[in-house]
């Protein structure tokens, strides 16, 4: 864009017409840039609230204007936490592809990969459903059922416990603070209740951070802090473990479910922050979050979120 408009500039004396096209060029890129700039906040003079945690739904087929307008009503259902008009952020959300099938729940924790990959509830509807839940943990609960033992009977309990789902979640604007609480005592004594049809017959303590709502709103930069923690551990071994990392996380349409026409998902990866592990009940996992790339980690957060295990 730079170059085209070093071009028009050099012929602005000798072609009228030109100048015309750069103050178009001009007015594109300040549309841009303003666009690129544009940020969902939070409104700050906002007391705590109780959010309602919407169940997970089912994407497959849908457009991405009519999810999008599902997020936007979750939303403005406490319009009293944002600060403006809300806008999905383009650079997680543009790439879902209208009409495709989404990783259901029933895929992703039961199924795997295959024709079954899609049957069921969409699971990223977990987190696009309820967009004030800026960072929610992710379990490492997939594929442990035996598939060959389930029925419909086990599909039909609402309460299947496919994964750790919040109990119940407050946000505090003014306090720049959101509680996620998790009972993963009554989470592992559903998993004995199915034991008859599980593989992996182990508790489920390892979770991952799934933080694409922080982003929306503006919180590039993640870390889980280890001293505000208790019972919680960061496994991921690298020299990297103690600093900020930036949310990458988006959603777009991959292969990842092996259905030819590809499924829209979650992705990148991002040990840093995928190798969380509870040592006990009850437990604490404390989250920082930044706007821009903070020094060091001992930097004050902009925001901060606090999981409750008991």
């Amino acid at each position: 864009m730079l170059l085209i408009k070093s071009i028009i500039t050099r012929s602005l004396k000798k072609n009228a017409s030109a100048l015309a096209l750069l103050a178009i060029l001009q007015l594109s890129l300040a549309g841009c840039n303003s666009q690129q700039a544009r940020s969902n906040t939070l409104n700050f003079l906002s007391d705590e609230i109780k959010l309602s945690l919407n169940p997970p739904a089912c994407f497959n087929q849908q457009s991405k204007a009519q999810i999008l307008k599902q997020r936007q009503k979750a939303i403005e259902e406490f319009t009293q936490l944002t600060d403006g008009t809300y806008h999905p952020d383009h650079q997680i959300f543009d790439q879902i592809v209208d009409g495709k099938p989404w990783w259901s729940m029933e895929g992703s924790f039961v199924y795997g990969q295959g024709e079954l990959s899609t049957k069921g509830d969409s699971e990223e509807s977990r987190f696009i459903l309820n967009p004030y839940l800026l960072v929610a943990a992710n379990s490492w609960s997939c594929e442990i059922w035996d598939k060959n033992k389930m029925s419909d009977k086990e599909f039909a309990d609402l309460n299947f416990p496919f994964c750790y789902m919040p109990e119940r979640a407050t946000i505090n604007p003014k306090e720049q603070k959101l509680t996620v609480t998790y009972d993963i005592t009554d989470y592992h004594a559903r998993l004995l209740s199915y034991d008859y049809c599980r593989k992996e017959k182990s508790t489920i303590s390892d979770f991952g951070l799934t933080a694409y709502n922080a982003r929306d709103f503006g919180y590039r930069y993640i870390y889980f802090d280890p001293k505000g923690s208790i019972n919680v551990m960061n496994t991921f071994d690298s020299k990297n473990k103690n600093n900020s990392v930036e949310i990458k996380q988006f959603i777009h349409c991959g292969g990842s479910c092996g259905l030819p026409s590809g499924c829209n998902n979650m992705s990148p990866a991002q040990p840093e922050i995928d190798r969380l592990r509870l040592k006990g009940l009850p437990a604490r996992a404390s989250i920082k979050l930044w706007r821009q790339k903070p020094t060091n980690i001992n930097d004050k957060e902009d925001f901060k979120v606090i999981f409750e295990f008991r």
